[in-house]
């Protein structure tokens, strides 16, 4: 006859942890809740970075382009007006 009695005591422990469970879950519930603006903040800031971090990587390869440019088609054309007009004072003088 001692067991109804430690299946009894065993129903009640698990009632008594479930509701101990519950109690727990409520106040993780209020808490997630009372956060919710600092989380969609935080959410909002992270979207915001990616963007960011989209456009720098974008102006970063336009700005390798333009001084892949600069470096190979505007430096050869300044050098060759600057000879052009050294050749023309030289040959005026």
């Amino acid at each position: 006859m001692t067991e109804p009695i430690e299946v009894t005591d065993s129903i009640a422990v698990i009632e008594k942890e479930v509701v101990q469970l519950k109690e727990c879950m409520d106040i993780l519930h209020n808490e997630v809740h009372a956060q919710q603006d600092e989380f969609d903040t935080i959410e909002d800031i992270i979207q915001q970075t990616q963007h960011k971090v989209q456009w720098s990587h974008q102006d970063i390869e336009a700005a390798e382009n333009n001084a892949w440019n600069y470096r190979y088609l505007v430096t050869p054309i300044i050098f060759g007006i600057i000879t052009a007009c050294t050749g023309v004072v030289y040959g005026i003088f």
